[in-house]
């Protein structure tokens, strides 16, 4: 059982409620102080059933071990909670806050390549597989998750991965750093989506199989 984050959006949604209401800070530190925000706030607990199964410490070290065979190493995400029927253009927004109003991953065309696999909510560990000797590709990354038995994250898995790990590129110690949500078939031309994080700054965006080819600050998404 889990629930879903808030986001900073409706914290200030609710605050621009407040003044319209002229309810000022005297009142809400009294409704603090009373509890009567906290009685208001448990009445609204709805949990949510993710069917969350954890990648138990003997799995991540099978997968580290194998990882390492393949001259690459792994990062684990854990308790990832994604809406699967999320808005194409409000799940870029939660994951690459700074992606521009313009950005073709935003077209019509693109969020068509990328339809909602399901509509249920999930919460999944993701392990995130990079190459550290500039020998890694796609292929080579698909190889690693069939001998892992995962499968291939979907774009708003990344993004949810994303939006609640806003700083992975300094928990990891690269800047910048791309994770990429890989397809099972593509071709050198063919287009993976992804989050690139640049300093504080997070964009969505599109890139070609054979541009990352043996990057050494891409991480291919998997799951069980």
């Amino acid at each position: 059982m889990s629930y879903l984050p808030i986001h900073q959006e409706q914290i200030d949604r609710a605050l621009e409620i407040a003044m319209e209401l002229r309810i000022g800070s005297i009142e809400v530190e009294r409704a603090l102080a009373n509890g009567s925000i906290k009685k208001f706030l448990q009445s609204l607990v709805v949990t949510i059933d993710t069917e969350y199964v954890p990648l138990s410490d003997t799995r991540i070290k099978e997968l580290s071990k194998l990882a390492e065979n393949h001259r690459a190493r792994i990062h684990v995400l854990r308790r990832v909670i994604v809406d699967q029927g999320r808005d194409w253009n409000t799940a870029i927004d939660r994951g690459g806050p700074d992606t521009i109003r313009s950005s073709i991953v935003r077209n019509q065309e693109t969020a068509l390549r990328y339809l909602p696999v399901s509509e249920k909510i999930i919460e999944t560990d993701i392990a995130l597989l990079c190459y550290f000797k500039r020998c890694g590709s796609l292929d080579t990354a698909m190889n690693w998750a069939f001998q892992a038995n995962l499968i291939v994250c979907n774009p708003r898995e990344i993004f949810a991965a994303a939006e609640q790990n806003p700083d992975l590129n300094m928990t990891i110690g690269q800047r910048p750093m791309r994770v990429v949500a890989p397809k099972v078939s593509a071709s050198k031309n063919d287009s993976m989506c992804g989050v690139l994080w640049q300093d504080s700054r997070r964009h969505v965006c599109e890139c070609k199989a054979e541009n990352i080819h043996g990057s050494l600050a891409c991480w291919y998404g998997f799951r069980e």
